[in-house]
């Protein structure tokens, strides 16, 4: 796992001295999937704080998932993950020995999440203490747990939909 000083720095605690959720959380971590064998890593948002979700696959299978997902969520209900797929793309990123790497993703910045950069001081401007509380009562925070378990279905739903398609290209 690899946390990077290019991340905002998110504050750990509030003003009670209790620890925030993502207090100790990575802000990178790769892993490989059991079950369907395929690698997804998690990433946080370096403005937002949130977590974002991508499972790694190969640069042929791009044209077969990318009709399927979409800035606003995934039209056809393909995938379900959180939010549904909102990435399908090459991410080239320096953390990768081998760049780039293609991958389908979600994330966990949706209206219903709650955003670690609303508890950054340089945006009291925007949040003030009432919103901040109202902000941790009523949304949720999406912790690395729920994003391995989502990626999890993502990457079983993504072997299943490219072994199934692959399957009748060669019928």
């Amino acid at each position: 796992m690899i946390n990077s000083p290019k991340w905002q720095k998110l504050p750990q605690h509030n003003e009670k001295g209790e620890p925030y959720p993502w207090k100790d959380e990575p802000n990178f971590a790769y892993y490989t999937d059991e079950d369907s064998g395929l690698d997804y890593f998690i990433n946080r948002h370096y403005e937002m704080g949130f977590l974002c979700g991508y499972v790694v696959v190969e640069k042929d299978d791009l044209p077969l998932l990318r009709p399927k997902t979409d800035l606003c969520g995934d039209p056809d209900d393909q995938f379900e993950a959180h939010g549904g797929a909102t990435f399908c793309d090459k991410f080239d990123w320096q953390f990768f020995k081998k760049l780039p790497v293609y991958c389908i993703g979600f994330d966990c910045g949706h209206g219903w999440d709650l955003l670690p950069f609303c508890f950054i001081e340089e945006f009291n401007f925007i949040y003030s203490p009432e919103s901040r509380k109202f902000k941790l009562e009523n949304d949720v925070y999406r912790d690395i747990k729920y994003v391995q378990n989502e990626c999890k279905k993502l990457a079983k739903q993504v072997a299943d939909y490219l072994k199934n398609h692959k399957k009748e290209e060669n019928s």
